[in-house]
């Protein structure tokens, strides 16, 4: 889990967005936490399940670490005004992005976490640029 958000962290760039799905507890925040921290976060990372949003300002760009597991409705996304975030100047990592798919923005990536074993994960990458299959054929 480690490696692979350590090599995300060397190409994302601003208006990257990734969608994070698979079941509770496989390991969607902790990718994004790791993620952020390789990014160069340096202050305490929490996981937005109750804020919805955790908003992480870097020294180029600003990461918004969403998550969508609690929110019943498409109008709540509106409260937290959801599409001010979606910009060419941000990342965004959006943790049940299936709930909301067919109002938010297309991926740069999609990853789909499953359980391989207790201790093991599977990480299905998809990717909607062709620019990105260089960096992704590493993995």
């Amino acid at each position: 889990m480690r490696f692979i958000s350590e090599k995300f962290s060397f190409f994302l760039n601003k208006g990257n967005f990734l969608y994070l799905s698979g079941p509770l507890g496989c390991g969607k925040s902790f990718f994004c936490n790791f993620l952020v921290k390789k990014l160069g976060y340096k202050g305490i990372i929490k996981s937005p399940t109750y804020s919805l949003v955790n908003i992480y300002n870097l020294k180029f760009f600003n990461v918004f670490h969403f998550d969508f597991y609690r929110l019943l409705s498409f109008n709540e996304l509106f409260d937290i005004d959801i599409y001010s975030y979606f910009n060419n100047d941000n990342i965004c990592l959006v943790e049940w992005p299936d709930k909301f798919i067919n109002y938010l923005p297309k991926p740069t990536f999609y990853l789909k976490f499953s359980y391989l074993k207790l201790d093991k994960r599977i990480i299905i990458v998809n990717y909607y640029n062709y620019l990105y299959k260089k960096y992704l054929s590493n993995f």
